[in-house]
């Protein structure tokens, strides 16, 4: 299958996807395809997934609802060819930069929170992205949940590489790497989560702000290091 040339990043808020420069939109075919799937992200963005229609993304595109299924199957369909292009994408540019890190552990550290402020960046309205990463098989269709789950992996295999090197260089106790990486991404899945539901707002108060994310995000990774810290 061709793949699909990765999306520009959407503007957050409403009317988002009005904003996009809209120059492919009376292009070819692919043109065409991508201007929707720009629009479609944007709405999905401001809308959340449930409230998402058809009828949404066809007035950000600009098009007739007939000419999005000339296209797509549905918002399903959509929603997979995001998760396949801009989502995917998203991730490798996160793990080439946790790469770059000093250590394993900074690795980890670098790698999940970027993932933190992906998640808080495309959630206003029902958090997309922490739906995507946390409960794929509860919250979406079976093509979505099975994209989702794609991610899900794709961030396992890197969360684990920085393992296995953090237990070789004595940094983590020798335990099975599978297992401590599994630990670690269910309990950032589990903090946000818990930070991006209405009650954590109410929760958090006067604190629901960018020192207090830091300040919690901070005594997260004091937690879950020390239970793998020698």
């Amino acid at each position: 299958m061709k793949r699909r040339c990765p999306l520009k990043r959407a503007a957050a808020g409403k009317g988002a996807a009005n904003d996009y420069d809209g120059k492919y939109r009376h292009g070819g075919h692919e043109d065409r395809r991508s201007h929707i799937l720009e629009a479609a992200f944007g709405v999905l963005i401001e809308l959340g997934y449930a409230k998402t229609k058809m009828e949404d993304i066809a007035r950000a595109a600009g098009y007739g609802k007939s000419t999005l299924y000339e296209y797509f199957a549905g918002k399903d369909e959509i929603l997979y060819e995001l998760l396949q292009t801009k989502f995917v994408d998203r991730y490798n540019v996160i793990a080439a930069e946790a790469d770059a890190q000093g250590s394993p552990e900074e690795s980890i550290r670098a790698f999940l929170s970027a993932e933190m402020d992906l998640i808080l960046e495309y959630g206003s309205n029902e958090n997309l992205m922490s739906m995507i990463t946390t409960r794929p098989a509860e919250m979406f269709s079976n093509i979505v949940a099975e994209a989702a789950h794609r991610i899900i992996l794709l961030k396992h295999r890197h969360i684990m590489r920085y393992v296995k090197a953090a237990i070789s260089a004595g940094a983590f106790v020798k335990t099975d790497p599978f297992v401590a990486s599994s630990l670690i991404i269910g309990a950032a899945s589990s903090y946000m989560m818990t930070v991006t539901s209405p009650e954590f707002k109410e929760y958090a108060g006067a604190r629901d702000n960018a020192q207090g994310d830091k300040e919690r995000r901070e005594a997260f990774f004091t937690l879950v290091f020390r239970a793998l810290k020698k």
